[in-house]
């Protein structure tokens, strides 16, 4: 059904009815919008101060563990002999290690096959790695080739390992031990196909190698490894060497004709790096939160945070923490390690005087930083300043909720708005609708009594 308006009045109704709710909606849309647009720029400004801030507590973190001043640099005078790596753990200094023998595995390899798929045999294979327990395995039909007998030996967890290499034309099977003299192995077959589980090389029993039969051939013998460090003889099973010197790994390749030093030291150069990055850090959060809480007097712009309180406080917050003074080393004060807080808010880094402080003493920087036992240190001060700010409860969270409380409330009034133009809106079109029926009444009387007049006898009608 097709409604039409102002055909009484040769009025617009619809667009004056439109035109009279706009002039209601607009000063109070304009407010809320202004309301929208500050919070939406404040709850973004405070999301640029957590990002700068939860990045520098990262770096603070690591500046308030101990063990991130005690990290090591290791070296070796001859790496592809003998290599090493550290942990914060080592004690710096210098290790003096000869190599007479690298651990080996042993190695063991059978005859030559024409063919990976040539048959072994079938019976049972029975590996025993050192004074462990045998492990038996099932040759059969599913698994009798020298591919297959390769597949079940690896599948077993035998403690060997079993693989095929190609010798000019043939195939032989190699099956090595784990490092180490204990890891000798000895393998031995029963119930063999052929009848015979000893003295011979056909069948299932070519791979016998234990003290009466050894079938097999001995490519090299099981090792250890034999070795000194500052002159003190030692032995080990493998050429990984975790558990002779705390903290410190050392990796043995080949025997040695002289002596390879390695030499632990503090790892100077990641402890600035962390001061560096502590510095930068801070640097960015101070310098993107006071252009927020500028005002530029010559521009006569200031910027969103201008005049924010929880702004202003978390700024005076952070400086507060950095100026603390540490009771827990005998650096009291950030300016002792040639760091300072500039004219412009900035810290300043003097790596000279931080590294003249850090090789007098590196524990007492330590100390001044993540502290001891007993006391925090600085960097336990901010990460604590910092907990305040970012937490859950804390002053970002807070006002940001706030402000999030200030949009649902623009929300709902908006809505309310909405409900409220719409009610206006009906009212309006039925008063000038009635009023647009009203006139088309009036008109009409006034044709019909028009034309009456015009037919009565002696009206002259006049031009």
């Amino acid at each position: 059904m097709i409604t039409a308006t102002g055909i009484g009045s040769g009025i617009d109704i619809d667009a004056l009815v439109t035109g009279l709710v706009e002039a209601e909606r607009q000063p109070i849309d304009r407010r809320l919008t202004d309301d929208e647009t500050r919070a939406s720029a404040l709850i973004s400004a405070f999301g640029d101060i957590s990002t700068t801030l939860s990045a520098l507590n990262t770096s603070v973190k690591t500046l308030a563990t101990p063990s991130s001043f005690q990290a090591t640099n290791t070296t070796s005078s001859s790496s592809s002999l003998v290599s090493a790596t550290s942990d914060e753990t080592a004690t710096p200094g210098s290790y003096v290690v000869s190599v007479t023998d690298i651990a080996k595995a042993q190695t063991l390899s059978t005859k030559t096959y024409t063919a990976t798929t040539d048959v072994v045999g079938t019976g049972t294979l029975s590996i025993t790695v050192g004074s462990g327990t045998p492990v038996a395995i099932t040759i059969d039909s599913t698994n009798n080739t020298l591919s297959g007998v390769r597949d079940a030996i690896n599948a077993a967890s035998a403690g060997a390992t079993a693989s095929i290499v190609k010798d000019g034309s043939a195939y032989r099977l190699l099956i090595s031990s784990n490092t180490g003299a204990s890891n000798a192995l000895s393998l031995s077959v029963s119930s063999d196909g052929d009848g015979t589980d000893t003295g011979d090389d056909s069948g299932l029993s070519a791979l016998n190698y234990y003290s009466g039969d050894n079938q097999m051939t001995q490519q090299q013998a099981a090792q250890d490894a034999s070795f000194s460090v500052n002159g003190l003889p030692l032995t080990s099973a493998t050429n990984v060497i975790t558990d002779i010197v705390d903290g410190l790994d050392l990796t043995l390749s080949q025997a040695t004709t002289s002596p390879v030093t390695i030499t632990v030291a503090k790892n100077t150069d990641a402890v600035v790096a962390e001061v560096e990055s502590f510095v930068a850090l801070y640097n960015s959060f101070y310098s993107s939160t006071k252009s927020l809480t500028k005002y530029d007097a010559s521009t006569s712009e200031a910027g969103v945070l201008q005049g924010d309180f929880t702004a202003k406080s978390i700024l005076s917050q952070m400086r507060q923490s950095l100026t603390s003074t540490v009771t827990t080393s005998t650096y009291s004060n950030l300016s002792d390690l040639g760091i300072r807080i500039g004219a412009d808010g900035l810290l300043e880094l003097n790596k000279d005087t931080f590294l003249t402080a850090w090789n007098a003493d590196s524990e007492e920087v330590s100390a001044f930083f993540a502290g001891s036992t007993t006391a925090d240190g600085l960097a336990d001060g901010i990460e604590d300043t910092l907990s305040g700010i970012l937490n859950a409860t804390g002053s970002i969270a807070s006002r940001t909720d706030a402000l999030n409380t200030e949009l649902a409330t623009v929300a709902l009034e908006r809505a309310k708005l909405d409900a409220r133009l719409a009610k206006i809106e009906a009212r309006y079109l039925r008063q000038f609708n009635a009023m647009d029926a009203l006139v088309a009444q009036l008109t009409s009387t006034g044709d019909f009594l028009k034309a009456q007049f015009d037919a009565l006898p002696g009206f002259a009608k006049k031009d």
